[in-house]
């Protein structure tokens, strides 16, 4: 069983998450700032880095799930489904 300190710290980082997922849904990836996830989440910008090292991370990591929503069965994203949302122009490459 995780101590008070862990579970605190997973909540943070989930509440972090899902405050930039429904902004970027609301108003899209490029038009929220790092600056307004961290206020809407009630922690400081440097708070946010610790868990997420950049806006990126939290786009493709910050479902909170080892996969992000839009991947195959495979754990690999569907690159069809990838391009259709306008994120990227190219099929997805492991390591990149």
């Amino acid at each position: 069983m995780a101590g008070l300190r862990e579970r605190k710290k997973e909540q943070t980082r989930q509440r972090i998450a899902a405050v930039a997922w429904r902004l970027f849904a609301e108003r899209g990836f490029e038009a929220v700032t790092v600056n307004e996830i961290a206020e809407a989440a009630e922690v400081a910008k440097a708070t946010l880095f610790a868990y997420f090292p950049t806006k990126e991370s939290l786009a493709l990591q910050g479902s909170g799930t080892t996969t992000w929503r839009g991947s195959s069965p495979g754990g690999r994203p569907d690159s069809r489904r990838w391009r259709r949302s306008g994120r990227t122009s190219g099929p997805w490459r492991p390591g990149r």
